[in-house]
């Protein structure tokens, strides 16, 4: 069996009104970054479901009566996992490679009214930024170190 190391930071948070556990009064869900510092099949997904954060939409790793509150809500049943950044060593060369998915980050003054830079409701990520701005997001404050 090989290691597998992620660095998670959260990055916002939200609580809703609405009850998608019968256990809980509430329903939170947070946003975070996840920084995957070994290549395992499933790492982020299996790491955040060890955790007991799933990760929204996720059939294997996720929990069934969550995502399909979650789907019923957005109008979307979808693994809410999007690899905003990959950096990988070029085969032969071993020059670090970057590609970029083109997701503009929202900061916290965006988050009323997310939109593509073009404001273009075609663009590969406006669908994902449509239902982020749908949600009361709260930032998460900076940790002190």
């Amino acid at each position: 069996m090989q290691d597998a190391h992620t660095r998670f930071r959260r990055l916002a948070q939200l609580t809703l009104p609405e009850a998608s556990d019968a256990r809980f009064a509430t329903t939170r869900a947070s946003l975070v970054e996840a920084i995957p510092t070994t290549g395992r099949r499933h790492q982020i997904r299996r790491h955040l479901k060890h955790l007991a954060h799933p990760i929204i939409g996720d059939a294997t790793h996720g929990k069934g009566p969550l995502n399909r509150w979650w789907a019923e809500r957005l109008g979307q049943q979808r693994l809410w996992l999007h690899a905003w950044q990959l950096m990988v060593p070029h085969p032969v060369s071993g020059v670090v490679m970057a590609f970029d998915s083109g997701l503009q980050w929202p900061g916290p003054a965006d988050w009323g009214g997310v939109h593509t830079p073009a404001d273009d409701s075609t663009a590969p990520c406006a669908d994902w930024q449509r239902l982020f701005a749908k949600l009361p997001w709260d930032a998460t404050p900076a940790l002190v170190p």
